[in-house]
């Protein structure tokens, strides 16, 4: 019997041929063109994802010292250092934080206690007792406490509210402020508070912290974190809000200027979905 298959030359099928040249070429030319329009995009979710997870870290170690400092019946500190982006603390039981060096932090907090310039303004002490722990350095004093007594016993209830102390410094025989600029009273101009920014939570969780403000009272005492990606100055910028009483933390959006004195004076951090927080 025989064998036809041999002789009769076979065609190739059409479905096995794959992709021509040109056809090839369409495709990668189509490829290119939608990763180019997508990779924006994708480069700012990505970048929302390392604001909101910087954040995260350090909402989740102001809260953790709180609740260590209320379960121990003891002071917890909290040092905020966001120039070199890290959170230390010893009453941080799952471990210091080490945040995103591509995320920007700006905050109205300080270091009362800091010899380093601020701007325009004076660091101010906020507490909800009359006895702040946090220290004054060498020529600073305390020259005014204003607090805001229950309406019900003013006279009696001299724990209850706020406190607002306002730091002033000393003058020398000369007439000029000590480890200041000669014949100027207000302090040299920065962009930036002090770097390393302590955080006192006492056995009640009330907390204890400075901000810097322009005016001697501030109208809102609360302490401000901001977090934005440095490359997009449009983007939404986020932040974390200390209450000055409870020590509760919100998170939201930030609007008005970044300078640290603007930050307690002007700005607001609105919150958002208070179902979550």
């Amino acid at each position: 019997m025989f064998h036809f298959n041999a002789l009769i030359p076979l065609r190739s099928s059409p479905s096995n041929a794959g992709f021509t040249l040109p056809e090839k070429m369409v495709i990668c030319c189509l490829i290119g063109i939608a990763a180019a329009a997508s990779a924006p995009s994708l480069m700012a979710s990505m970048n929302r994802a390392k604001v909101k997870q910087t954040m995260a870290e350090v909402r989740s170690a102001l809260n953790e010292t709180q609740r260590e400092a209320i379960k121990g019946n003891k002071i917890c500190t909290l040092t905020l250092n966001f120039v070199e982006g890290k959170i230390t603390g010893p009453c941080l039981k799952s471990g210091d934080r080490t945040l995103d060096a591509d995320v920007a932090i700006v905050t109205n907090l300080t270091d009362p206690s800091s010899s380093e310039a601020l701007d325009e303004g004076q660091p101010v002490l906020i507490g909800s007792d009359v006895q702040l722990s946090l220290g004054l350095s060498d020529g600073e004093s305390v020259s005014q406490i204003a607090m805001a007594a229950s309406p019900e016993n003013t006279v009696n209830d001299s724990k209850a509210g706020m406190v607002v102390q306002i730091i002033a410094h000393h003058k020398n025989g000369n007439g000029n402020k000590e480890g200041g600029t000669q014949g100027s009273d207000n302090p040299p101009n920065s962009s930036a508070s002090s770097a390393s920014i302590p955080i006192k939570y006492g056995v009640l969780g009330n907390p204890e912290f400075a901000i810097v403000s322009a005016q001697q009272t501030p109208t809102d005492p609360t302490g401000k974190i901001v977090f934005y990606n440095p490359q997009d100055s449009q983007v939404t910028k986020r932040c974390i809000a200390i209450s000055n009483t409870l020590g509760l933390t919100r998170i939201g959006t930030y609007q008005g200027d970044l300078k640290p004195t603007s930050i307690t004076d002007s700005g607001r951090c609105t919150a958002e979905n208070w179902e979550e927080q």
